[in-house]
């Protein structure tokens, strides 16, 4: 689908001076990708409501039960793992409560 728009004028002052500027049409693509494509399972169509109920639905495995900080001895409340580069290792950040 293509779409054209009027882009909107442009006041521009240098000085004492002002001079207005309009901006050309654009024409741009815009893909809809949910009216255009319609993936096909093995048990037949998928529509919106399917996709939201699978993104709202809770994980399949159990969050890991984190207890407390080997460094601190504190109770963990969040962890994160970001992998380097290369991926050859990664860098582990523990939130820990109080």
């Amino acid at each position: 689908m293509h779409e054209t728009r009027k882009l909107s004028t442009l006041k521009v002052s240098k000085g004492g001076s002002s001079m207005i500027k309009a901006k050309q049409n654009v024409t741009t693509s815009i893909a809809y990708p949910f009216t255009l494509i319609k993936p096909s399972w093995e048990e037949g169509d998928v529509t919106l409501k399917d996709i939201n109920q699978r993104i709202h639905a809770p994980p399949k495995k159990p969050p890991e039960i984190l207890e407390t900080s080997a460094f601190s001895g504190k109770p963990v409340i969040g962890k994160t793992r970001i992998r380097t580069e290369g991926g050859k290792g990664s860098i582990t950040i523990l939130r820990t409560k109080g």
